[in-house]
């Protein structure tokens, strides 16, 4: 797994502990935590200028398409409508 793919999922489970327990608990403190830690990674290894996008789907980390696909099944499909520019 990436740095880029250990903070992405570092901070969604930061993000669902708080929204699940609130900032005050312990779960949310611990995913906060590692989130941040990934974080401080990911600028080690990529420096301190971070680019994400999300399109169509998809996930865009600097220049590099696709850092992660949703899985099959996934409240959140890759193609929605039409397809690539289609219609939704």
């Amino acid at each position: 797994m990436s740095d880029a793919v250990r903070f992405l999922t570092g901070l969604t489970q930061a993000l669902a502990a708080s929204v699940l327990y609130g900032e005050s608990h312990p779960a949310y403190r611990r995913a906060a935590d590692a989130a941040y830690r990934h974080l401080q990674d990911l600028q080690q290894a990529e420096g301190t200028r971070l680019s994400f996008s999300f399109l169509d789907g998809e996930v865009v980390f600097g220049e590099r398409v696709g850092l992660v696909t949703p899985p099959r099944g996934s409240r959140y499909p890759a193609h929605r409508g039409g397809g690539r520019g289609g219609p939704g």
